[in-house]
């Protein structure tokens, strides 16, 4: 009887997984059917390392182009392409599986530590989700939800260890082991897994030095585990041992915050990371998801670390949160959990990614540990003899369901969006118009943005390549630049969304170019790309026809004129240099004797493009009057100036400016904003006439 009732037991709990699972894929499926079926660039690289693994390239150690984020999803990823072929349904698979795994590490983790009615609501909050767990159960970004199952599983055994009683047997000894591999190779995976690590590594040193075991087997047993763990994540150390600069993955992971304090940091998870997690925000939004939103998540989880709490110092025999035939300890479990939320916390405000508040992918193993407290809870409230709290139990798992449905489906599908490329503008949900366009007039490499590019080239299956125009300067496949940098921008194709397109024409303009424009639906496309006026005849300049002037009006820079014999000396390594900030009214004048026509003039900065000009005019005296005609003018053109406060690598280290032919007898370049910290540079500066001779 007694086998009969533990088979039905387990057949009723396989089933109630089973059903938790299947109920987990519908609002996975109904979002990839809605609102992800498309991918972001970020999941395109990852995309990218499976069909080159599965092409026979080999396996990188990390996701392309950084030193962090091990390539285990990537692998996955070529075994998915190699059975369903590559597409974006394979790809995404990969997270889907993984997402649903966690479901069942959820419910299980619960179940150990508070039985199966824990385990259910568990269960159930995981498969019905917040909306960002949702949306990154269908991302292949480099590993996110594999590392949430790698942490899952180190909890679990945790708590299987937390509830033997002596800790010294072999199979305990064993379970220590699977601890320290799941860790190691979560290690390797994504290093989010530390939120796991420093409350599963307390408890179990806690555990350790409470044991009656003696020292020597400590020791051996610490040790073991410190082998195991970095064996698991082999690749991560071997690749910070032989590659240079050593322990650069340190370096990215625990360097210096981008622009804020961790006191900010922390604040901001309080008040906008931690909402978006529990669903009162969406990722990158100013506003909560309705009014009150945040105040109603914190008050529902409160109440249930309350009730938690209360249920872990509960002086009860056999009570649902204390270690099974023991009257005074609580288990272990529940300490480990409550850990985790409070190195949460402190961990990602110390960390390189603290200031991603507004997108907090990096707080995704909050979803290891939400449930499963919501769960025990709910369960502690349910097992109460007051009516009240069984009843606020009950309305509490309505209502978080609620909620979460909320975060899911207020406002239609909840999708994360496009990734913004200019000025608000997204990538396009869909491109196929831009590769029809593309392979109809042969192009197999263009420039655009990052968001846009690695997209194109996964989607298009590497028949288009690109060379990265604009922010972020991410550069994630070298090869798909070698020989394509954009030193000039006659010839080339850019791809862009039209208010970037509005920008870049001006600037094309104002350089003398004329090119052909196609609006496409959701992006505009300028090829074609010449100059309308001719290349010229050099002049001959001489360092006395050049003077500096710096405001007030009229002054000459003393020391600087000595030097700018190096304007024209043809060595691009060697620079002139302003000698201090760049200043409004800032000029160069070069004397054109006998006076000529003027069509172009060429500016180059060499390896010094941090000191170009902010904002540069061109301007020129006519033969025989004083009269001032404005050549170029780049303070009417924002698109390089803007450029120019993020990102240097895009701007061109030679300027080429060409215009109508003028007649003039001095040229002026003059700065029209100031720059606090930049000086002005100038490699090379070459003049052209367009006379004959």
């Amino acid at each position: 009887m007694a086998d009969t009732k533990n088979k039905n037991s387990f057949l009723s709990v396989f089933l109630e997984v089973a059903g938790l699972v299947i109920l987990a894929t519908c609002p996975r499926l109904i979002l990839l059917l809605e609102g992800a079926q498309t991918i972001e660039s970020d999941e395109a690289i990852v995309g990218l390392m499976g069909k080159h693994i599965l092409e026979g390239k080999g396996i990188p150690v990390f996701y392309y182009g950084q030193a962090y984020m091990g390539s285990l999803e990537a692998i996955l990823v070529a075994i998915s392409f190699y059975f369903l072929g590559i597409s974006t349904f394979a790809l995404k698979l990969i997270p889907f599986c993984f997402s649903l795994f966690l479901v069942v590490t959820n419910y299980t983790l619960a179940f150990i530590i508070g039985g199966r009615p824990a385990a259910r609501i568990s269960g159930l909050l995981t498969a019905i989700g917040p909306s960002p767990l949702i949306i990154w159960s269908l991302k292949a970004r480099g590993g996110f939800m594999e590392m949430l199952v790698l942490g899952s599983l180190a909890l679990i055994v945790t708590a299987i260890l937390c509830k033997r009683k002596n800790g010294e047997s072999h199979r305990d000894r064993a379970l220590w082991l699977f601890v320290a591999f799941f860790l190691g190779l979560g290690w390797w995976v994504n290093n989010q897994i530390i939120f796991y690590m420093a409350p599963i590594g307390l408890i179990l040193l806690a555990r350790l030095y409470s044991s009656r075991a003696k020292l020597i087997g400590k020791t051996y047993l610490v040790l073991a585990c410190i082998v195991v763990f970095l064996l698991s994540g082999a690749p991560f150390w071997y690749y910070n041992l032989t590659h240079k600069p050593k322990w650069s993955s340190f370096e990215v992971l625990f360097g210096s915050t981008a622009g804020g304090s961790s006191f900010s940091y922390f604040l901001d998870y309080w008040d906008i990371a931690l909402p978006i997690i529990l669903g009162a925000r969406k990722f990158w939004a100013d506003t909560e998801l309705f009014p009150f939103a945040k105040s109603i998540y914190y008050s529902i989880y409160f109440i249930l670390l309350c009730f938690v709490i209360s249920g872990y110092f509960y002086k009860s025999k056999n009570h649902l949160l204390k270690e099974e035939n023991q009257d005074d300890k609580a288990n272990p479990s529940v300490s480990m959990l409550l850990l985790f939320l409070f190195f949460v916390p402190v961990i990602f405000s110390l960390s390189s990614f603290g200031w991603l508040s507004q997108a907090p992918r990096y707080l995704l193993p909050l979803y290891s540990v939400f449930p499963v407290l919501g769960g025990l809870g709910i369960r502690v409230a349910g097992r109460s003899q007051k009516i009240i709290l069984r009843g606020l139990g009950r309305a509490i798992t309505i209502l978080l369901i609620a909620l979460n449905l909320t975060s899911n489906y207020l406002e239609g599908v909840a999708d994360e969006g496009e990734p913004m490329v200019f000025l608000k503008e997204r990538v396009a949900k869909n491109q196929d118009d831009l590769y029809r366009w593309l392979e109809k007039e042969g192009y197999n490499h263009i420039y655009t943005n990052y968001w846009i590019g690695y997209r194109t080239a996964f989607e298009t299956l590497e028949r288009i390549k690109f060379t990265r125009f604009g922010k972020p300067r991410s550069l994630r496949i070298q090869d798909y630049e070698k020989g394509n940098e954009p030193a000039k921008i006659a010839g080339k194709v850019f791809v862009l969304v039209p208010a970037e397109a509005r920008e870049f024409e001006r600037w094309l303009t104002s350089t003398g170019m004329i090119f052909r424009k196609t609006k496409l639906s959701h992006y505009t496309i300028l090829d074609k790309i010449s100059y309308k006026y001719p290349e010229g005849r050099q002049i001959q300049i001489s360092p006395d026809d050049i003077s500096f002037f710096i405001p007030p009006w009229g002054e000459t820079a003393p020391e600087i004129a000595n030097n700018l014999s190096t304007l024209i000396d043809g060595n691009p390594l060697s620079r002139w240099g302003s000698g201090k900030p760049q200043k409004a009214g800032m000029a160069i004048e070069v004397k054109i004797s006998p006076p000529m026509d003027i069509g172009r003039v060429l500016i180059n900065h060499g390896p010094f493009k941090h000191d170009i000009a902010r904002s540069l005019r061109i301007s020129g005296y006519a033969d025989g009057t004083e009269e001032h005609v404005i050549l170029f003018d780049m303070s009417k053109n924002r698109f390089y100036r803007d450029m120019q406060e993020q990102e240097f690598s895009d701007i061109p280290s030679e300027w080429d400016i060409r215009f109508g032919a003028t007649k003039l007898k001095r040229l002026r370049l003059e700065l029209m904003e100031d720059s606090s910290i930049f000086d002005w540079s100038i490699s090379d500066l070459k003049i052209f006439s367009t006379d004959s001779e």
